[in-house]
């Protein structure tokens, strides 16, 4: 089972601009953090981070095609109820073309795939460079350097099309997209750029803007290398408004923002909860299984499961941020099922 971020609270009508305004009601008693991290080590990866089990429960085949057919229903239906909610449906040629940058095109096999970064995307952007054929002759997707996968120039993306392109390709091609519990991935983009050293970059661009801004009397080897940023300072940067007029980077940006499920209607929406299924049903769809698999890793390389690293983290959060983290992650908590606070094995489907 995986680790997710659930609680029991419905899905009422009220306005999101309100819900945005006032935060979820949370009382300090209910959240389940209780215990200190240390905010200075860098600590080990999350186990979050470990793809979960590649093992689906047993069914036959035809088992399988209609659990993963139903669960596919239930999202996008989710997806559907909510837009229609807010009254925020519209046609792709609706947005500024800079939101169409995220989905990259494969014009080769038909599909589109919005990435969001800390979602498997180095994973799934290998295999569109061998569906693309832009891997050099590689045919396995661990065998291409991660870092060539998140080359900009990499990809042909949506927002590089006419109009006329654009739509055809919404309406004809395979359209996926995978997520995860928005404060899972949240604490993976803040200990994978603020921790790990090749990290620098983020550092240096904003880690030291971070130090700067919310601690006093910062030594100067912190200003200089930004490397040493606690998870506090991040999720006060996080709900900084500076930083949302500055527009929030996308290993931190709402899905929503990202991949606009409201006016992009995808064939399949993924979870990491159950990241090889969902992938498998992928490439099935796309009818492309025969030229590349989804990587799986060894057992040996799977972490214990750390619920209590994700509560300390998070403990050291005051109760009025984890209300205006949940505000600013609202919609992406709706549209794709995720709860709030309690810490279980559940999630929607």
């Amino acid at each position: 089972m995986t680790i997710s971020l659930n609680d029991n609270s419905d899905d009422s009508a009220e306005s999101w601009k309100e819900r945005q305004r006032k935060g979820t009601a949370v009382s300090k008693d209910d959240l389940p953090w209780t215990s200190r991290v240390d905010r200075q080590k860098s600590g080990a990866p999350l186990a979050t981070d470990i793809p979960p089990s590649a093992d689906p429960p047993q069914r036959t085949v035809r088992e399988s095609q209609l659990f993963t057919e139903d669960t596919q229903k239930e999202r996008r239906a989710r997806i559907n109820d909510i837009c229609d909610r807010y009254d925020i449906k519209g046609s792709p040629l609706e947005l500024d073309r800079t939101d169409l940058s995220q989905l990259i095109v494969d014009d080769q096999n038909g599909i589109l795939y919005c990435y969001i970064p800390k979602v498997a995307c180095t994973n799934w952007k290998r295999i569109m460079m061998i569906l693309t054929g832009s891997s050099k002759g590689e045919t396995n997707p661990l065998d291409i350097q991660a870092s060539d996968s998140h080359l900009k120039n990499g990809f042909k993306t949506l927002n590089q099309f006419s109009n006329s392109e654009i739509l055809y390709r919404v309406n004809h091609y395979l359209k996926f997209m995978f997520v995860r519990h928005p404060f899972e991935r949240l604490l993976s983009a803040y200990k994978n750029k603020f921790h790990e050293r090749y990290s620098v970059y983020f550092q240096k661009k904003f880690g030291r803007k971070i130090i700067r801004r919310y601690r006093p009397e910062a030594k100067a080897e912190s200003l200089v290398y930004g490397n040493d940023v606690t998870f506090r300072e991040f999720v006060t940067y996080v709900l900084d408004p500076r930083t949302h007029i500055e527009g929030l980077n996308e290993h931190w940006r709402q899905y929503y923002k990202l991949c606009h499920p409201c006016h992009i209607p995808y064939d399949v929406i993924g979870k990491y909860e159950t990241l090889y299924p969902d992938a498998r049903v992928v490439l099935e769809k796309a009818q492309v299984d025969h030229k590349v698999s989804f990587p799986t890793y060894p057992p040996s390389f799977k972490k214990a499961k750390t619920i209590d690293y994700i509560r300390d983290f998070y403990s050291t959060i005051p109760s009025q941020d984890i209300r205006d983290l949940k505000a600013t992650y609202g919609l992406d908590f709706e549209f794709f099922g995720y709860k709030y606070p309690f810490l279980n094995d559940s999630a929607a489907p």
